[in-house]
């Protein structure tokens, strides 16, 4: 079924809302990678989501759960931030602008491939040998 990107969104916040009703806390955050998974949530939409539900009345339960949850992983987003932050910055200096592709390969990367592109960007030709899997 094809979904305007609001009532996407809007499924996808009540699929959060029915999970967290519905499973225990130690299971919520596992159950939430499976529908980011399957609804091919990229993390800075997640992130986006998670932020609007801690400011809707709607949520309140929800919403306290995302904030003690943020405040324990917080160090590790923004440690994947500062790591974007600094590659995107080091392929710009290096390369010059950066392609869409290639803000978008860093929006998805996992820690692990931050830290390899991370290696890469310093002996690289290119944008493309950086970020290569």
């Amino acid at each position: 079924m094809n979904y305007s990107p609001e009532e996407r969104w809007e499924v996808i916040r009540q699929a959060y809302m029915g999970l967290f009703e519905l499973a225990a806390p130690t299971m919520f955050d596992k159950y939430i990678d499976f529908i980011d998974v399957y609804a091919e949530i990229r993390e800075d939409e997640r992130e986006s989501l998670l932020l609007e539900m801690t400011k809707q009345e709607d949520t309140v339960m929800l919403a306290q759960y995302i904030r003690e949850k943020g405040f324990q992983d917080g160090e590790i987003i923004g440690e994947m931030k500062g790591r974007r932050i600094l590659l995107e910055h080091q392929l710009t200096r290096r390369f010059g602008t950066l392609p869409d592709w290639g803000r978008e390969r860093l929006t998805q990367a996992t820690v692990e491939q931050l830290d390899r592109w991370g290696d890469r960007v310093l002996d690289a030709e290119s944008i493309q040998a950086v970020l290569a899997e």
